[in-house]
């Protein structure tokens, strides 16, 4: 079974991202894990609409703003009832996350703080090779706008394998997510057991991110 031993959780102080904490806590009390929750403080910058280009004047945050932001963040993780490192900084979101993800290094990622296309967020955190090679998230490709053709005649890569090895996508509603949940979770059981779990071909890859 694969050890989880430091789960990363960003956070934006959103109630989506307490609910997120709150499982990365879960997990981490199961497997004795350590755990971080970051907060991210993308650069601000004033922008002049008026000219009429891309013309930016950086705001720079004092270290006072910094410190504000370290207290926000040991306030919202004070209540969960486990130890969590508490971790602000002024960073691009995507660059930061991915870092220390790496520095920590952390096992499992856990967070829910926007909203975005699954394999859009894919290319962020992960690349855009890996995004195109799994293509488009949901849809049974009924061939209407926001669910392009070919027909697949089923969810595109949701609660089953991809075609990157180890990157399996979970998401909707409450009660998609409470029962697709235990579908997904016998999968990655089933794998970590060495238990085959032979499947169907999948489709080609016909949009990218």
């Amino acid at each position: 079974m694969t050890a989880i031993t430091h789960i990363l959780c960003p956070v934006d102080f959103s109630d989506i991202s307490r609910h997120a904490l709150a499982s990365a806590v879960a997990i981490a009390r199961e497997h004795g894990a350590a755990v971080t929750a970051l907060y991210v403080l993308p650069p601000v910058q004033t922008g002049y609409p008026a000219l009429g280009v891309a013309a930016y004047v950086p705001y720079v945050y004092s270290s006072e703003d910094l410190r504000e932001f370290q207290k926000a963040t040991e306030r919202f993780v004070a209540d969960v009832g486990y130890p969590v490192n508490a971790v602000s900084v002024e960073a691009l979101v995507v660059n930061e996350v991915v870092a220390r993800a790496a520095d920590l290094p952390a096992d499992l990622i856990v967070f829910a703080t926007g909203y975005g296309s699954m394999n859009g967020w894919a290319a962020q955190l992960i690349g855009r090779e890996v995004a195109d090679k799994v293509g488009k998230c949901w849809g049974l490709g009924s061939d209407t706008r926001k669910d392009p053709g070919p027909w697949e005649g089923e969810l595109r890569n949701m609660w089953k394998p991809t075609h990157q090895e180890a990157l399996w996508f979970h998401g909707g509603n409450l009660h998609q997510s409470r029962h697709y949940s235990q579908f997904l979770s016998l999968q990655l059981k089933a794998r970590m057991e060495g238990i085959p779990t032979p499947v169907y071909g999948m489709g080609p890859v016909h949009h990218l991110s």
